[in-house]
């Protein structure tokens, strides 16, 4: 650069001068050089040394990756601005983020540099994120600030691992749809809690000694999270049965907390007829019955009367067959039932049978027991 004199300037020249250098680099040292020319030549040199001032970095910060390590944990990574662009040496980076759950809480982390390293920086630098939300994704800008001011941001996004879900199945409701099918329906855990792509619902049971297990599967076509009921039909049940159904959500990382419901299938006619059906002579013209009631798995409901069938002759036929009420109906009806035949003849054979009787329906009737009454003196003198 040059500074010009005319030929106005009076001689010896004794004002000072001044040149302004622009287009410089920030925070750049600079060595000037300047000498004095005249008609006849040029002066020696003098120099001088001069550092530009700072200016906020122009460009953002290189080479950034977020890498999940865990379903909580992120490991952050980045490198400063090129060299010839950080303008002023490099003293934090300001990293804030946000998950999708929460867009509007926004987090900050400073990642300090060590004031002892060269000037240009360009070591890494990175920070571990803990405490994160799992299968959740993560949105981060980051910045290079120096004491100028702060550089362009880079931004980058990724999604945690996925881990269990926090939360059991939500609105699990049990439907009784005949005496041997009971309907389970169920919503998915709140989508916060779902921690990755449900795969399937788990509904087990258990019938006498054995655990049964059904599935409700899900592919990978489905939405996440998951925010559709489902439902699945459970047959071959027992009737007038109470069943305890266990529900969990699983998903690549694990299985939910486990939810349950409990209903009852509805009754139906008796599968069995009455058990151990036993008679007794007590004189001439009574019989005492006893009754025991089909075994509990096959009662199918309330036992509530049994109706009794007597064949043989000559007999009253008013008493042939009649109901025989029971006192106190309970579920399963374990007592034995007991009753006095009379107006019966002496020294006669009776077949009899019985059947159980619900509020559905009758069972089969039991196999006849044969009974003979007692002798009595004969009723007429020789003829």
């Amino acid at each position: 650069s040059f500074i010009h004199f005319d030929d106005t300037k009076t001689y010896p020249l004794d004002i000072s001068s001044q040149i302004s250098v622009s287009s410089l680099l920030p925070y750049t040292e600079y060595t000037f050089t300047i000498i004095a020319t005249n008609d006849g030549g040029s002066s020696p040199s003098v120099t001088v040394m001069d550092t530009t001032q700072q200016a906020a970095p122009a460009e953002a910060p290189q080479n950034v990756t977020a890498v999940p390590t865990s379903p909580t944990v992120i490991l952050f990574t980045c490198y400063p601005p090129s060299p010839s662009l950080q303008n002023g040496p490099i003293h934090n980076f300001t990293l804030v983020y946000y998950s999708e759950w929460n867009p509007d809480t926004i987090e900050s982390e400073t990642i300090s540099v060590d004031t002892t390293e060269p000037y240009p920086t360009m070591l890494q630098h990175q920070i571990v994120l803990s405490s994160l939300q799992p299968y959740t994704e993560y949105t981060f800008t980051i910045v290079a600030i120096n004491d100028a001011g702060q550089s362009p941001n880079t931004t980058t996004t990724v999604r945690t691992h996925t881990s269990a879900p926090t939360e059991s199945p939500q609105s699990v409701t049990a439907t009784t749809v005949s005496s041997t099918t009971i309907l389970i329906h169920m919503y998915p855990p709140s989508a916060i809690h779902q921690n990755g792509p449900i795969r399937n619902y788990t509904v087990s049971y258990t019938q006498g000694n054995e655990v049964i297990t059904s599935f409700i599967h899900f592919d990978d076509t489905e939405t996440y999270p998951l925010d559709i009921s489902s439902q699945i039909s459970v047959s071959s049940l027992l009737p007038y049965t109470e069943y305890t159904f266990t529900i969990i959500a699983t998903n690549d990382g694990g299985s939910s907390p486990s939810v349950t419901v409990t209903a009852r299938t509805d009754p139906a006619a008796p599968s069995e007829p009455p058990q151990n059906i036993t008679a007794h002579s007590n004189n001439p013209t009574t019989v005492t019955l006893s009754i025991y009631p089909p075994s509990s798995y096959h009662q199918n409901g309330i036992i509530t009367s049994y109706r009794v069938s007597i064949q043989g002759t000559p007999f009253d036929s008013s008493l042939q067959e009649f109901s025989l009420p029971i006192s106190s109906p309970v579920y399963p009806l374990s007592s034995t039932t007991t009753h006095v035949l009379s107006q019966l003849h002496a020294y006669n054979t009776y077949s009899i049978s019985v059947v159980a009787i619900n509020s559905v329906g009758k069972s089969a009737a039991s196999s006849p027991v044969s009974i003979t009454t007692l002798q009595s003196a004969p009723a007429e003198a020789p003829q």
